[in-house]
């Protein structure tokens, strides 16, 4: 999806988690706030770091017990509250 003119790492994350859930986080700097990994920006976003951010997730997902909607909610709020 990144080849897509105008789609980038952030907009395919979001197209992938609504189609698939409980597969796919959101990459998202609120998100990336609260796993304390703030320091990592659009630019630097590609394959790898996808790859390892999505199965970090789940992993962490799984070892909370939540699904990966409920997580990426948490994430992003947690953020919320934290930055204002």
């Amino acid at each position: 999806m990144t080849l897509l003119t105008g789609v980038g790492w952030p907009t395919a994350s979001v197209i992938l988690h609504f189609y698939h859930p409980d597969h796919y986080p959101i990459i998202d700097f609120r998100a990336l706030y609260s796993l304390s990994c703030e320091h990592i920006k659009p630019q630097d976003y590609n394959f790898d770091f996808w790859h390892s951010y999505t199965v970090y997730t789940k992993k962490l997902a799984n070892e909370t017990k939540v699904s990966m909607r409920i997580l990426d909610k948490a994430l992003w709020q947690y953020s919320n509250e934290a930055i204002k």
